[in-house]
């Protein structure tokens, strides 16, 4: 089933066994009624706060949680970086992995103080995205 909500945003609720599921996969139109797509550039931590991980996804969500639960055995789950940290969303996926790889390019400080401009404390800011 497809619902929308206001200024062009559209759901999905699907059943699933034993239930029903809604799943949020909100997509907004331009004026063109064309479909716009978010991608986020985004960096982990662990809790140390002395191992980063800079990614890049169109779902935020899903990608911090398969982080959170080590579904890929990768950089992440060997050094168990899983606080999100930092995220930016762009509009489409070139400029998202530009602006990854830009970062990725940096120097420590210079990631530390993108971090520091509007997350100080360095909180998990998993709960602010679900």
């Amino acid at each position: 089933m497809l619902g929308m909500i206001d200024s062009g945003l559209s759901f999905r609720a699907s059943e699933v066994s034993r239930g029903i599921s809604i799943s949020l996969s909100l997509t907004k139109k331009n004026n063109n009624n064309k479909t716009m797509n978010n991608y986020y550039v985004y960096m982990l931590a662990n809790k140390y706060n002395n191992v980063l991980y800079t990614g890049v996804t169109n779902d935020l969500v899903r990608r911090v949680y398969e982080h959170k639960n080590k579904f890929v055995k990768g950089f992440t789950y060997k050094y168990n970086v899983d606080k999100l940290v930092y995220f930016e969303q762009t509009e489409n996926s070139i400029s998202a992995i530009a602006r990854e790889k830009q970062i990725k390019n940096w120097g420590r400080a210079k990631k530390e103080f993108l971090v520091n401009k509007d997350n100080s404390e360095w909180r998990d800011l998993s709960g602010e995205i679900y």
